[in-house]
């Protein structure tokens, strides 16, 4: 029986394969998470949401590690620091509130767009900002979870609703 589903597993998969690649002019449904929506890459279009949704993909699931800046681990500022160098090529700061106060201009929720940063508190000791995500879409952010590592988290959670501090939009300048 075991053996009967691998095979059908197997089989499923290498028809799915032949099906994205026999048409280059199709698009590729990539799945980053299951309570986020399927993002549709167009296979022959380079465009900017293209690489940092390609660039997210690539950090899901990477461990969280205080200080840590690769995909061996990494701590929230240190991830959205490396997704807008490999994407945008901006050095932004490397602590949270820097960055807040010194990279972004303030922006309301209601304007938020892929890219943009949100901000928390989430040790409430204090008013100051110590983490940071990447604003994605439908109230979606990817971040690096302590507990989870890199994930994708919903704004509207009561936990980060609680924590919220403030949104971002990165100076180009």
């Amino acid at each position: 029986m075991r053996q009967s589903k691998n095979i059908l597993v197997l089989c499923v998969t290498l028809f799915t394969m032949c099906i994205i690649s026999s048409c280059s002019s199709s698009k590729k449904t990539v799945v980053v998470d299951e309570f986020y929506e399927p993002i549709v890459v167009p296979s022959k279009t380079d465009t900017l949401s293209n690489k940092l949704e390609a660039e997210v993909q690539q950090w899901l699931g990477v461990p969280y590690k205080y200080g840590g800046q690769s995909k061996n681990g990494v701590d929230c500022s240190g991830l959205v620091v490396e997704i807008y160098k490999n994407v945008y090529g901006i050095k932004l700061y490397r602590a949270s509130y820097e960055i807040y106060e010194k990279n972004c201009s303030k922006i309301n929720c209601e304007e938020l767009e892929l890219g943009d940063l949100v901000f928390f508190n989430t040790h409430k000791k204090n008013n100051r900002i110590n983490h940071v995500g990447l604003y994605l879409k439908n109230d979606k952010f990817v971040h690096s979870s302590t507990s989870k590592g890199v994930i994708i988290s919903d704004m509207t959670e009561p936990y980060y609703k609680k924590c919220f501090i403030g949104a971002g939009r990165v100076k180009k300048d």
